[in-house]
């Protein structure tokens, strides 16, 4: 349970209502990730707006974002995220065994390419606030322009920005991904914890 009570499908109008609908239309449930911010329903209907408009926007393919996302998210240890992004990725990786390896090790995994591998490079650098001006230019020799170099950026910093705030407000994973035991051993095991408070809970 979340360390903040959050708002119920009868509890949300207007806009929040309608994301959680969403949900619900395509899941059967309303995410946690989704509700997390629902005690303040207008900062959450902003956020979201944003969020829109990275991925409408956005110069990077879909299976790019999803990437990003997925590694950012194991690099920083949140667990919740990792499985949400790995579901996604893995028909488009060829199953589990590829999204073990892209944790594992996204430079040798099989299956990415030379364009890709430098995308998370430099997506990883900008999460820990260390990227360069040799990410940026070997992103330009494979073909990305500034437009999609700022994609990049900006959808790894959302990633850390997301999980960071689910982890401030105690929000778990939802058990439709933790019911996936095969997945959840792919991934490493990831518990039930959000974010890096699983990790913590294992090293201590």
């Amino acid at each position: 349970m979340a360390w903040v009570r959050l708002l119920g499908e009868d509890e949300v109008s207007g806009e929040l209502r309608a994301r959680y609908e969403a949900d619900l239309h395509n899941l059967g449930f309303v995410m946690e990730a989704t509700r997390a911010l629902s005690p303040n329903p207008d900062l959450a209907v902003a956020v979201e707006s944003f969020e829109a408009a990275v991925k409408r926007t956005s110069h990077l393919t879909a299976r790019d974002r999803r990437l990003i996302h997925l590694l950012v998210a194991h690099h920083i240890g949140s667990p919740y995220c990792v499985l949400v992004y790995a579901s996604a990725l893995e028909r488009d990786l060829g199953g589990l065994k590829g999204i073990s390896a892209v944790l594992a090790d996204y430079r040798t995994a099989p299956g990415l390419s030379p364009r890709e591998q430098a995308m998370l490079d430099y997506a990883l650098a900008a999460a820990a606030g260390h990227p360069s001006v040799e990410h940026v230019e070997r992103l330009r020799r494979e073909g990305l322009d500034d437009a999609a170099i700022v994609d990049v950026a900006v959808t790894a910093c959302l990633r850390l920005f997301g999980s960071r705030v689910y982890d401030a407000l105690g929000v778990e994973t939802d058990p439709f991904f933790l019911e996936q035991t095969d997945l959840v051993e792919a991934t490493g095991g990831s518990g039930s914890l959000s974010t890096s408070r699983a990790a913590k809970a294992q090293a201590g």
